[in-house]
């Protein structure tokens, strides 16, 4: 939980971009706006799959809704247990 605070105390206009972006998409799909159509709107958006787009509005939505949550501490312990080479493998 450290981490994740010292990164938004390190890049606050970062978060508040990422915030503003999920929030800006999710308005535009439930709008009924295609992923083409925003890509027309938001340039930036041109050289990201439509997935993956897709994929970015669906986790922001079931992270602000609270059905997802990615605990930071879970690299914390995954550390611990792979001699600190990031993450374990499943199941480990």
């Amino acid at each position: 939980m450290l981490k994740t605070i010292l990164d938004v105390v390190a890049e606050p206009f970062g978060t508040a971009r990422l915030v503003e972006g999920f929030c800006t998409l999710n308005r535009c799909a439930e709008a009924g706006l295609s992923v083409a159509q925003m890509k027309k709107v938001f340039p930036a958006l041109e050289k990201h799959p439509d997935d993956g787009v897709t994929g970015f509005i669906d986790v922001g939505r079931a992270l602000l809704s609270g059905q997802a949550r990615f605990p930071a501490d879970v690299f914390d312990s995954a550390q611990s247990r792979s001699g600190g080479q990031g993450p374990a493998p499943a199941g480990a």
